[in-house]
């Protein structure tokens, strides 16, 4: 029986703006036909199609001649983070955890917040896509200096927090109107306005980024060097 470890490469390649602006949607795809492991060919399956689903590669792109833009363009102003988020996950054997238990994984999670051992927020069934999500809830958790909550719990406290806070400012320049003078009231107001959808642009930009990053450093781990 073929051992999980057996096709996965542990000398991740480092990447810079050169390196990902040679690569195209069309190589990345193509990199699940290069994947041997069946396990791994599948859990990479799914994650290319979390790619579509979360709108991080248009559908219209593939099948067409256009799948021949570069990585680049998909990233478009989050390139410089995609660059940091899959140089971080060059750290990350993920071959690891496509066979272990829940109490191994929960053990890899032992950096975690305390609120998070107090409950169980793992995958209910630790199938294909239990997996898969794992690896796209934890991925910044798996890190040896990584994040203590998983990213769903940080992008919800951040949809709580962020309107409330928006409106407690809004709230709080309108009763300093008649208090500031306008030359400080006015870029202040202007600022607050642009702060929310700002912020806002910034997670769903992480949110896309992290997903590319995961599924380019995954099958790194599994294909090898590219082609020539």
């Amino acid at each position: 029986m073929e051992s999980i470890g057996e096709t996965a490469v542990i000398g991740k390649p480092a990447y810079d703006r050169e390196a990902l602006r040679q690569l195209t949607v069309r190589d990345i795809e193509l990199r699940l036909d290069r994947i041997d492991n069946v396990i791994a060919k599948e859990v990479a399956s799914e994650l290319w199609a979390i790619l579509f689903h979360e709108g991080v590669i248009a559908h219209s792109v593939i099948g067409r001649i256009v799948a021949e833009l570069g990585v680049t363009r998909i990233a478009g102003h989050g390139m410089e983070l995609l660059i940091l988020i899959v140089n971080r996950l060059r750290r990350i054997q993920f071959s690891e955890f496509l066979l272990l238990d829940k109490v191994l994984l929960k053990e890899k999670l032992s950096n975690m917040h305390w609120s998070w051992h107090s409950f169980d927020f793992l995958p209910s069934k630790l199938d294909r896509q239990g997996r898969v999500r794992f690896l796209t809830g934890y991925m910044e958790c798996l890190l040896p200096d990584g994040w203590n909550v998983p990213w769903e719990r940080a992008r919800l406290a951040y949809e709580i927090a962020n309107p409330i806070i928006a409106i407690a400012a809004i709230f709080f320049m309108l009763s300093q109107q008649d208090v500031l003078p306008v030359r400080i009231y006015l870029p202040v107001t202007l600022l607050l306005m642009l702060a929310y959808p700002t912020q806002t642009w910034l997670v769903n930009m992480y949110r896309k980024m992290r997903l590319l990053a995961l599924y380019i450093s995954f099958t790194d781990e599994f294909v090898g060097d590219e082609p020539a």
